[in-house]
């Protein structure tokens, strides 16, 4: 049993329907005590504080304490009625906050039958994806113990011809499947690949992740020019990879950043000058690809723990904002 409990409550500022504040009710005495609001923001050892919703939607807002290694957390969502119309920031152009207890098909469509990189799952069109209490969860499950391809199911979900866009801000909060063997990815594809191929349509990887490499993610692109292992990125360092994390982009005319949880703090900048065909494929719109996927060329490099499963990525949210 728990020394301590913790739970909060919440009202709008007066006078606003963006602005909420947070008051903590904690018995007991504890070492921390964390706001964490859905987003790269977090506020330690205060009681009260306040925090701007810019956009309508719904948030988990959740509060942790610790006290000798002891921890206990709460959560609770808050609805924010309207967009702020004083908001002067990049404007949120389309979002999908895993609302309802389905998959928005007007956003994603499930892959099947393809097979890239020498991986091992299957993709699947159900079963190894569901929505609920606002999260979509990408489950990998293990067929059987041979480690070969149809061993393991997964599921691919894109947005192509349904949500594609130009240049902007993308964030997509996250946490990883953990274990040797899996091969996370949050990415964006060009939209003319039917008609180029790839790496001529070009590739934005946003996260990608391999399992037998814990605490660092990777941002990447591929393009005619740079693609496969002589693509351009960046690597960053993370402890809890398997906690939320927002991966972003901010994509512009002229280049790529990669950043985790703080915008400000760009991990990896691709900017080529002059720019070229070969070079800058990253003029046109682009869609959105989640997958887990088990093994292959570089997932793979060290085998497949065959006692992780199933494994799972959880996403919190895509959102695209107005380009910056």
């Amino acid at each position: 049993m728990h020394s301590f409990c913790v739970d909060f409550s919440y009202a709008f500022k007066a006078g606003t329907q963006n602005t909420v504040n947070f008051t903590a009710t904690v018995t007991g005495t504890y070492e921390l005590l964390e706001w964490n609001f859905g987003s790269d923001k977090t506020i330690q050892d205060v009681n009260q504080t306040e925090y701007y919703f810019p956009f309508k939607g719904s948030y988990k807002v959740t509060l942790s304490i610790w006290n000798k290694g002891e921890s206990i957390t709460t959560t609770k969502t808050i609805d924010i009625p309207i967009n702020d119309p004083n908001y002067n920031g990049p404007a949120l152009v389309w979002s999908d906050e895993f609302d309802g207890n389905a998959l928005n098909t007007t956003n994603w469509t499930p892959e099947t039958n393809i097979r890239f990189n020498n991986e091992l799952q299957s993709y699947q069109a159900s079963g190894n994806h569901f929505v609920a209490d606002g999260y979509l969860t990408i489950t990998a499950k293990k067929i059987d113990e041979n480690k070969q391809f149809g061993s393991y199911t997964s599921a691919r979900l894109m947005s192509k011809a349904k949500r594609e866009y130009k240049y902007g801000r993308m964030e997509i909060r996250a946490k990883l499947p953990k274990g040797t063997g899996t091969w996370p990815a949050i990415w964006m594809l060009g939209k003319n690949i039917d008609a180029v191929s790839w790496p001529t349509c070009g590739e934005l990887d946003i996260m990608e992740y391999v399992g037998y490499n814990p605490h660092w993610v990777k941002g990447s692109i591929h393009c005619a020019a740079y693609f496969a292992g002589n693509s351009r990125g960046g690597d960053f360092e993370m402890p809890d990879e398997d906690q939320f994390h927002v991966y972003g982009m901010n994509w512009t005319a002229t280049k790529v950043e990669y950043y985790v949880d703080d915008r400000t703090k760009p991990y990896f900048t691709y900017s080529p000058d002059p720019q070229t065909s070969a070079d800058w494929p990253f003029n046109q719109p682009f869609f959105f690809i989640l997958n887990v996927a088990i093994g292959g060329d570089w997932g793979g490099a060290k085998g497949v723990d065959n006692s992780i499963f199933p494994v799972s990525m959880v996403v919190d949210y895509v959102r695209v904002y107005a380009p910056e």
